[in-house]
């Protein structure tokens, strides 16, 4: 069913959807699509479907940096990661960069 989403998404201009979109950025990943990427990862920047740090995780899982920069300029990211246990899932740069953030913001 995933590939039948990313062919209609290729063949038919169907749109992206919040449902869709993580299928589709898994297999654009793994065929190395980077357009594919690039639109996926627009859709996820401009949906309210998503909450920041489910953002960031798909930025960092799947190598997204306007979206991860996007996501870590966010005011709330470092309280709204705190109290996630989705912290433990990202890379061992993206938890640098939020202490970065974390060791400017004192």
């Amino acid at each position: 069913q995933e590939f039948v989403n990313l062919l209609h998404f290729l063949y038919h201009q169907s749109t992206l959807t919040d449902r869709t979109v993580p299928h589709i950025l898994k297999l654009a990943d793994q065929l190395n699509m980077e357009n594919m990427l690039k639109q996926s990862e627009w859709h996820i920047f401009q949906s309210n479907g998503f909450d920041v740090v489910k953002k960031l995780l798909y930025a960092d899982q799947y190598r997204l940096t306007s979206l991860k920069d996007h996501c870590l300029k966010s005011p709330d990211i470092i309280g709204k990661l705190k109290s996630s246990p989705e912290f433990d899932l990202l890379s061992d740069g993206t938890k640098a960069a939020i202490c970065d953030i974390m060791m400017k913001q004192t």
